[in-house]
């Protein structure tokens, strides 16, 4: 902001070589000049930077983890917000993601009274993960007009369905 300040410049020594009878604020008594002074300080901006190389991973059902960030200026926290990337057009999300997809977060800091806000992003991809066997298929054998046994089997991600064919394959 603005401030004022009184100021004083001690003429004594340059009393032989200048006349400062007609300077605004001149005390010959004092042998001083007096003035007030306005002085602005502008606020200095912020500087925010992402230090984690890449975000991008592959599908493993967790959220995506806060960049690291380095922050010099303002001395209020970093904020994250988060974009997915829909039919081109980047739309926030509530949190940070975990489906696969294409996204953005945001880090900013707000201005204080002496720096100024900034903010810096970085965009990411969650890719599909291969699914693969936790516990193989298998179904014990039954014989005709019994009760059928029940199959069996886990993938790594998502639910199995199991479906029934007359036909090998």
């Amino acid at each position: 902001g603005t401030q004022g300040y009184s100021a004083v410049f001690d003429t004594t020594a340059y009393e032989t070589e200048y006349d400062f009878s007609m300077v605004a604020g001149y005390d010959a008594d004092t042998k001083s000049v007096k003035r007030n002074l306005s002085v602005t300080v502008s606020k200095a901006d912020s500087h925010l930077t992402i230090t984690t190389d890449s975000m991008d991973k592959t599908y493993d059902t967790n959220a995506v983890s806060n960049p690291d960030v380095e922050k010099t200026g303002s001395s209020k926290d970093v904020v994250f917000t988060w974009y997915q990337k829909v039919n081109g057009i980047w739309e926030e999300i509530a949190s940070a993601p975990s489906d696969t997809g294409s996204y953005k977060v945001v880090a900013s800091v707000e201005a204080d009274s002496n720096y100024n806000g900034t903010s810096t992003e970085k965009e990411f991809t969650i890719s599909l993960a291969t699914n693969e066997w936790k516990t193989p298929l298998s179904i014990n054998g039954w014989t005709y007009n019994e009760e059928p046994s029940t199959p069996t089997a886990t993938a790594k991600f998502g639910n199995v369905v199991f479906t029934y064919s007359k036909k090998e394959n």
